[in-house]
Parts: C-alpha cells; structure tokens; sequence
C-alpha cells in the first residue's frame, strides 16, 4: 500500500475524551509525539475532578507546535454527550475518538490514514489494540455483533478485517460518514452501546467497517470503567439492556425488527430471572428495568426510527451477512434458558 507525502496528509481532529484520568496521563504524551504532519488534538474534560486536566495542560507547554482544543464540561454529560461536543470544535476530514486509558504508536494515525485514503467506502476504522499491560497480546475486542445483539470476540487475521462496528476506545471516522449517519452519538444512550448504534447507521449508508493493524493503540481495558463496575453495577446492566435494545429498533427494517427484538427481549428476561434465582436481585431487577426503560421510550424512538429508515441505502440482507447468526444467538439463549430452569 503506497505511502502518503505531507501534501498528501488530511487533517485529522484526535478528541481525547478524559473523564478523572489522571492516573493515566502519563500515556497522553504519546498523542504529542506522532510522526504525523496535520492533525490536532481536542481534550474533553467531561466532569472531571482530580485536576487531571492540568496533567494535559502541561504537555501543551511541553510541545507547543501540536495544535490543541481544551474544551471544559462541568459536569459528567455522559460518553456519548460528551464526545459529541468535542466534534464541535474538530476541523478536520477525519476524527479519532481515544478513551483516556489508551497509548498509541507514533504511526497510529498515519498507518490509518494510508488505508482510507485507499479505499473512500471504508467509513469507519477500529485500530489494532493491544494490552497495555502486556503489549505483545492483543487486548479483547469486541468487534462482531449477531442478529439480535450481543457482542462477540474479533479474532485478527493479519490484514485489514472488516467487522460489524469500531469500539469507541480508538475509533478513526471519515466525517463525510458521520454527516450521512445524521450524527455521532445518540445522547439518550449516555454511555454503553452507543458505539454500535452508530456504526450501524454508518452501515446503512453504505460504508464499511474495519480494523486496521498497522494503526496500534495500547488499552487498559476497563480503565475508566472497570471490568468488576460492568459486571456488577445495576446502571450499566439496565443502560446495556435498553440501549441495546434500541439499536435493535431503530436499524432494523421492519420485517426483522418483528423477527428478532422479541428474541432479544426474551433473553433479557430470562437473563434477569436467573439473577434473581442467583439471589443477585439488584442486577436481575435493573436488567428487567432496562426492558420496561426501552418500553418507555418507544414513542421517541420510533420519531428517531423513521429518520434512520428514511436516510438508509443499503438493505438488512446486506447488513445481516457481517453479522453473526441466529444459531449462535440461539446457542446463547438455550444456555441461559437451562441455567434459569
């Protein structure tokens, strides 16, 4: 794959979104120091209050030639807000999205560039994450969704993948894709799931989805939001549970909407009736919530429904083929059915 000369390089907008992190501050030096000649950096402060805005005010001193937004939100707006207001201030052709708890190789945006500019059907690009902990094995990453969805594991193959949707930790966007998606993020989802949504509209407008190898970020996986938080907090069950719902409604025609959004409520339940019998009743009850949540919000999501079918080009047959099948969401539900009885 040719190189690109200076002339040749577009500007990229890197939004950094930080929210209490300045325990990781030491990796946001690597944003400064990449061997590329147009880009510049937007650091979102969404809320924070350990200060850990001054850690990148003194990078900027330490580099003053990288061009640089500090843009200041008082209170946690939540991911999705959040980084929506940063691409108010992003000039550039692309954006990066970079959660605070990752480093990046000096050629992260350049290798990245070389493959959009290549290929003007690719709208959205994951870079290859690795451990930060152990950087020669590759952090998990949950690129594949199946027909009623749930995330699944991405294995590499060594070449540019395509996969179902980019992971919001290090997601490189063509902004022509973000204006035919009719937005970034949808702000209702706060956080979790929103990244899907919106590659999912990307989809529909034609575009693919890929992840690059040769763009290397480092990630700490579950940095801001830890693994344990995940899996045990009642917000973040009831937020995936409605918003992943949603993002079912919504992009789906309506033929597999009536297919497969009972499926996937179907699992909820039995997901939240075997907490219950788990005695895990704070998480059963917020799971079962997260459906009477989606419920309540019908009325507002069939208004935004009709914008994303009204703006789609391409048919659910095409999208269904990048996702993975029914058997494999079957398996799942069959699992949890035997657990709850």
């Amino acid at each position: 794959m040719p190189s690109l000369n200076n002339k040749q390089c577009p500007l990229v907008s890197v939004i950094l979104l930080n929210y209490n992190g300045a325990k990781f501050a030491s990796l946001w030096e690597s944003f400064f120091k990449l061997d590329y000649p147009c880009y510049e950096i937007i650091f979102v402060d969404n809320g924070s209050h350990d200060n850990s805005n001054k850690f990148f005010i003194q990078l900027c001193k330490k580099y003053p030639l990288i061009p640089v937004k500090l843009v200041t939100i008082t209170k946690n707006v939540g991911y999705s807000k959040a980084n929506n207001i940063g691409l108010r201030y992003a000039n550039g052709k692309y954006v990066f999205l970079v959660s605070n708890d990752v480093e990046v190789d000096k050629n992260w945006i350049k290798s990245m560039i070389t493959v959009f500019e290549s290929d003007c059907t690719i709208g959205v690009a994951q870079s290859m994450m690795y451990s930060l902990i152990d950087k020669r094995k590759f952090d998990l990453m949950w690129n594949n969704l199946d027909v009623i969805g749930f995330n699944h594991l991405f294995v590499p193959s060594g070449g540019v993948d395509e996969v179902f949707y980019s992971e919001g930790a290090a997601m490189f966007i063509r902004i022509d894709a973000i204006k035919k998606a009719g937005g970034l993020f949808d702000e209702d989802y706060f956080m979790f799931f929103e990244d899907v949504d919106f590659c999912w509209r990307v989809r529909l407008n034609g575009y693919k989805i890929v992840v690059v190898p040769s763009s290397i970020a480092y990630h700490l996986r579950g940095g801001t939001v830890t693994g344990v938080v995940m899996k045990t907090d009642p917000f973040y069950m009831r937020r995936n549970t409605c918003n992943r719902l949603s993002t079912l409604f919504k992009n789906y025609n309506l033929f597999n909407v009536i297919k497969y959004l009972p499926l996937s409520v179907l699992f909820e339940i039995l997901t939240g009736l075997w907490l219950l019998s788990k005695r895990r009743c704070r998480l059963g009850l917020a799971c079962l919530q997260g459906i009477l949540l989606f419920v309540l919000k019908i009325p507002n999501l069939i208004k935004k429904r009709v914008n994303v079918q009204r703006n789609r080009k391409i048919s659910d047959e095409s999208i269904l083929q990048i996702m993975l099948p029914l058997s494999k969401a079957l398996s799942d539900l069959i699992k949890y059915s035997k657990m709850v009885n």
